[in-house]
Formats: structure tokens, sequence, C-alpha cells
């Protein structure tokens, strides 16, 4: 953290390495890649997406609750869509 380019970049690299892989320590393993339901984008609808892992902690600290990321694909290009983060 002293060498002056690291200092200001590391911050940011492991906020995102944490987004992508999950950041939690001790927690039961989120299986990536899984097909789930998820009330989105309101309550009574439910919309099929992709689980991709663990959310960010700080999210995690102010939702109260152990949260997950989940991929909602969107037409007409299934590889384009929302990233939503839900309670496990």
């Amino acid at each position: 953290m002293r060498i002056p380019f690291v200092k200001q970049v590391y911050p940011n690299v492991k906020q995102v390495t944490d987004f992508l892989v999950g950041g939690g320590e001790g927690k039961k393993a989120i299986q990536s890649g899984s097909v789930c339901l998820v009330e989105y984008p309101r309550k009574g609808i439910w919309t099929v997406g992709l689980m991709t892992g663990e959310t960010l902690k700080a999210i995690e600290d102010i939702a109260g609750e152990r949260c997950v990321t989940v991929f909602i694909p969107s037409s007409p290009t299934p590889f384009t869509g929302y990233t939503i983060t839900v309670p496990a």
C-alpha cells in the first residue's frame, strides 16, 4: 500500500474482484451460474435469472442479511441484461 500506483488502484481492483468472486469469509459457497427465480421488477412478478455469486460485504452490512448477485438477461440479446442484488 506504500507504492504510489498500487495505493490508488488496489482498493478499486479489490472491490471489483470481491463483487465478481464474492467477498464472503466463512460463508457457505453460492453455486455460481445456478438458475434462480427472483421477484423482479416488483412484488408478484417472478423473473428467471442466473446467480453469479456473493455480493459486496458493504451491501450485506446495509441490508442486514446475506445477499447474492443475480444476472437478469434481457431480450432480444440474452447476453445483455441487468445485475441485481437480492437476499439469499
